[in-house]
């Protein structure tokens, strides 16, 4: 009788698009990194100078590094949201069916699971803060890393994130990588989550970046604050003053 024989999974290919980019240099002694995702795409992408500028005073002798990812501009989501809103009908159910913002949810995906194999690979705690669908690849990244027996990621922030918020499951699994905390960090100001998510997940989804997460998730409402989708990060050293990194 034959014997069938089982070959080895082959390891997660990383992209030249999932990358891992120094963007401010730390203290040679250092031995953690932060790590920021982004949501959207932009002109100052490869960059980050927004994350930078808001950055400036937080853990001056911390690396911050980048995480690059396939995501969407945020002209195409915006755009696409205006089309879907002004849709009837067959008309929005064909919009649905082939609109970018569930590619870009599912590039997130595996995007998270890409970002987890380079943070195990360099092998320095970090802290980890996600925008938008950047949050989604954070959460996708702390499951993957959740099996791992050393946690890796200190803190982990998601910045009005474009993530369910109701599956305790995957919270308490995503939580279990952090050494730390897991900030959800909300607005219900947010209306491209409100609106556009929303109908994008046919109402079946409720991101966290509009209201409290299940497990155990340190939940904080910054709808005083935040006033819409983009102004995360213009307020983000508000945002981790309240939430006590500093």
């Amino acid at each position: 009788m034959n014997q069938t024989s089982f070959s080895k999974p082959k390891p997660l290919a990383i992209s030249t698009r999932h990358r891992i980019i120094p963007c401010r240099p730390g203290s040679s002694d250092s031995a953690h990194r932060v790590i920021i995702v982004n949501g959207f795409l932009t002109q100052d992408d490869q960059e980050a100078k927004d994350w930078l500028e808001a950055l400036s005073a937080f853990r001056q002798t911390t690396p911050v590094h980048y995480f690059t990812w396939e995501s969407k501009s945020k002209k195409e989501l915006v755009e696409f949201g205006a089309a879907l809103a002004s849709a009837k009908g067959a008309q929005r159910l064909v919009r649905l069916a082939i609109n970018p913002w569930h590619t870009a949810m599912l590039n997130a995906q595996l995007a998270g699971q890409k970002l987890a194999v380079q943070i195990r690979e360099q092998g320095v705690p970090v802290t980890l803060i996600g925008h938008s669908l950047g949050a989604r690849v954070v959460f996708s990244a702390l499951l993957a890393l959740a099996a791992q027996p050393k946690p890796w990621v200190d803190h982990a922030v998601l910045l009005g994130g474009a993530v369910g918020r109701s599956k305790e499951k995957k919270w308490c699994k995503a939580a279990s990588a952090v050494q730390g905390q897991l900030h959800n960090c909300y607005s219900d100001k947010d209306y491209i989550l409100k609106h556009l998510y929303q109908w994008v997940n046919l109402g079946m989804s409720r991101p966290a970046g509009l209201g409290e997460a299940v497990g155990p998730t340190v939940n904080h409402d910054f709808s005083d604050l935040v006033e819409g989708h983009t102004r995360w990060i213009a307020n983000l050293p508000e945002v981790l003053n309240r939430i006590g990194l500093r």
